[in-house]
């Protein structure tokens, strides 16, 4: 007489088919998206495969977040699977429509930007939103939240470009009365550490106690096969009198770009788009204390700083 199965046998029997089915769909349409970008010269490994299925199933930032555990955001964050595919230069995000680009002169030289600032409807609540600069592939990744963050590491991978970028901070409730943060948040990563025959290497910047970023620069342009616009390279400088980077390169016909926190404001976060590199990055930026209250009128000083230079 037959033996009746257990029910961690029967769901084990159910449950293997689907894991198989998913990561063939998950395969498939990292497959597709490689022929779509670039159909002559789409190049993928097992590795990639592997990493991009695992970033599916585990990455609490895509599609606004999916995995719990006490360390990820309270923000709603987007990530992006897809990477560079329009070949438009500085194409801006949608919000950022009108703004102009930066050019290189005549001889192909890199030339420094200005700084453009705007209200982004995405940002939390008491910081605004610089940029972005950099490619109109990927998808876009932001923030939202009801207060404004502390940044207390940036963790980023590049080679001959910004690979993926990620960072840890904290938030007015993560703290005692006295002491130390209680927790840190992640948000993060946007990018995939290797990618398009290049491992990057890792870098990380952990800021000291009282230490703030006051400055990042970068440069965008070209990178390997990719036909569309990236970050390249990006510098961060801290109250601290410290200088982060560069890392990635700067290549001929590179843009330069700086964000500059002037009259005692800071850079407390990162948006912009990414997919299989960091496609356009952009900073939250916290307004001084004595305006904190007044994030428009920050704003518009911001704006009249912008149009002298």
């Amino acid at each position: 007489m037959a033996k009746k199965l257990s029910r961690a046998a029967v769901l084990l029997l159910v449950a293997a088919p689907l894991f198989k089915y998913l990561c063939a769909v998950l395969v498939g349409i990292q497959v597709g998206r490689a022929l779509e970008r670039c159909p002559e010269s789409a190049r993928f490994s097992l590795g990639e495969t592997l990493h991009y299925v695992t970033k599916e199933l585990w990455d609490g930032n895509v599609l606004g977040g999916r995995r719990g555990g006490g360390t990820h955001s309270c923000f709603t964050v987007s990530g992006a699977e897809s990477s560079s595919s329009e070949e438009r230069p500085y194409a801006a995000l949608a919000s950022a429509d009108g703004v102009r680009a930066p050019r290189t002169n005549s001889d192909a030289n890199v030339t420094q930007t200005t700084t453009y600032t705007y209200y982004n409807h995405t940002s939390p609540r008491g910081v605004i939103s610089v940029g972005p600069w950099g490619g109109s592939g990927g998808q876009p990744f932001y923030m939202r939240g009801a207060s404004a963050p502390r940044l207390r590491s940036v963790v980023l991978y590049h080679s001959g470009a910004i690979h993926s970028l990620a960072y840890e901070y904290t938030l007015a409730g993560d703290y005692d009365y006295e002491g130390p943060p209680r927790r840190r948040r992640v948000a993060g990563p946007w990018g995939l550490p290797h990618s398009y025959g290049s491992r990057g290497v890792r870098a990380e910047i952990d800021l000291r106690s009282g230490e703030h970023v006051t400055a990042v620069e970068g440069t965008t342009g070209h990178f390997a096969d990719v036909p569309g616009v990236v970050v390249t390279s990006l510098t961060f400088r801290t109250s601290a009198g410290r200088t982060y980077g560069p890392y990635g390169s700067v290549g001929a016909g590179s843009h330069r770009f700086s964000v500059p926190a002037a009259d005692g404001a800071r850079i407390v976060g990162f948006w912009g788009r990414s997919g299989w590199l960091l496609d356009a990055v952009g900073v939250y930026m916290k307004p001084p204390p004595c305006s904190s209250s007044d994030t428009a009128a920050y704003e518009k000083h911001a704006s009249r700083r912008q149009r002298r230079n």
